[in-house]
Formats: C-alpha cells, sequence, structure tokens
C-alpha cells in the first residue's frame, strides 16, 4: 500500500521533500498521498523502488543509515545522493557505495555539468564585520 512506502520511508529518516524530489514530484503531491489520496501506478513504483534501494543498501552495503548517507554532499559540492537517484542512477550509487568509484566520477557520470552548477538556495553577503560569508536565501 503506498501510504506503508511512505511510513517506511519516514521511518528510515527520509524526508518528505527528498521522497518528493526522487519520485519527481512536488512536496504538496507527498502530502496528499500521505492523507490516502490516490497516486498513479508510476509514482508507487518509483516509491518502492526507494524502499528497495534502501534495502539494498543497508542489507549488502551495510550503510545503516540510508536516508543520511543519501543527503550527504558528494565531492564537496551541493550534490547529493538524493539528486542522483532523482536522475535515475541507482547503479551508479551503488558502484560508489562499494568505493568502485568516487564521489566526483559519480557526479561526473549522473551529472555531467555538476561542476558548472550553483546552488540557489545559497547567497553571499557583507557580514557584520566587513566580510563576505555564505547564507540561505530568504524566500520573499
Amino acid at each position: 500500500m503506498p501510504l506503508d512506502l511512505l511510513e517506511e520511508l519516514a521511518d528510515k529518516g527520509f524526508s518528505w521533500t527528498s521522497i518528493a524530489r526522487v519520485v519527481g514530484v512536488s512536496i504538496p503531491a507527498v502530502r496528499k498521498w500521505r492523507l490516502g489520496n490516490p497516486m498513479s501506478g508510476e509514482n508507487r513504483r518509483n516509491l518502492a523502488r526507494i524502499v528497495a534501494f534502501v534495502g539494498v543498501l543497508e542489507e549488502d552495503y551495510l550503510i545503516s543509515d540510508g536516508a543520511s548517507w543519501l543527503d550527504m554532499p558528494l565531492a564537496e559540492s551541493c550534490f547529493t545522493g538524493v539528486d542522483i537517484l532523482a536522475v535515475g542512477r541507482a547503479h551508479d550509487l551503488l558502484q560508489f557505495a562499494t568505493q568502485h568509484i568516487g564521489s566526483a566520477d559519480l557526479l561526473d557520470r549522473a551529472l555531467p555539468t555538476w561542476r558548472d552548477t550553483l546552488d540557489e538556495r545559497f547567497e553571499i553577503y557583507e557580514a557584520p564585520d566587513g566580510g563576505r560569508a555564505i547564507r540561505m536565501r530568504t524566500q520573499d
């Protein structure tokens, strides 16, 4: 049942934002599913794939906290394993989990322009001491 899949992912520490990103839907769509609204078969399959992927990480690769592992930045960039899953490159993530490829190679395979991409969630500003600092952008 779809709600069971969502609850399993939540129990494993996945945020609704990460789930929405990997499945390819909006956060309000995930909220509606949590309230019992129906989802398409494709979205149900995508949720099941996330659950299965995390199961493989836990059982075969001894990664006990798959949600946190997928949220860690890769190659000192703004990209994470969630971003890699969102573009359908689960196999490459497994190669990374086994240390057959490094994080930069993983990003090169899955997101070839990753070095040219800026994270729009952050901005540089002048701090009170006159130096430059980084902070989350405020939503106006």
